[in-house]
């Protein structure tokens, strides 16, 4: 009885922090689309990015695969959007990745500044999902 109630013990405090950790990630309704393409001249396009109030469309490298998808790497550059947004522009550092991630991130912290890892943390859905997308950079 008694390792019966201590792992229920175990199991409502993990549930108890995961709700925790859940109810800091934004949650806004926002989009991203990019097709497959080249990079010229050390700039992306997007074809679409939204989201209702001042964020950041970022270009991240693919960063290791994990249980739920990949996680966004290396910050390679950004664009400040507001609203939805076609054919954004965005300088990038220069990478070997064949694959890139593409962010929605709120601007949170100081407005105007990009801060990643930090005060702009990633976008999520109502059902927790990341709000991004991979595309495949083509020689």
């Amino acid at each position: 009885m008694k390792k019966i109630s201590l792992i229920l013990a175990i199991l409502l405090l993990s549930l108890a922090l995961t709700s925790c950790s859940q109810q800091q990630v934004p949650k806004i309704n926002a989009e991203v689309e990019i097709a497959d393409q080249s990079i010229s001249n050390g700039k992306v396009i997007i074809d679409k990015a939204s989201i209702p109030e001042k964020g950041w469309v970022a270009v991240h490298e693919l960063g290791k695969e994990t249980f739920a998808g990949y996680e966004p790497g290396k910050v390679l550059g950004w664009a400040a959007i507001e609203g939805a947004n076609a054919n954004v522009e965005v300088a990038i550092a220069p990478s070997s990745s064949q694959r890139i991630i593409i962010v929605i991130h709120p601007d949170k912290g100081q407005i105007g500044t990009f801060e990643f890892p930090g005060a702009d943390a990633e976008v999520y859905t109502e059902n927790d999902k990341r709000i991004m997308t991979i595309f495949n950079v083509v020689k």
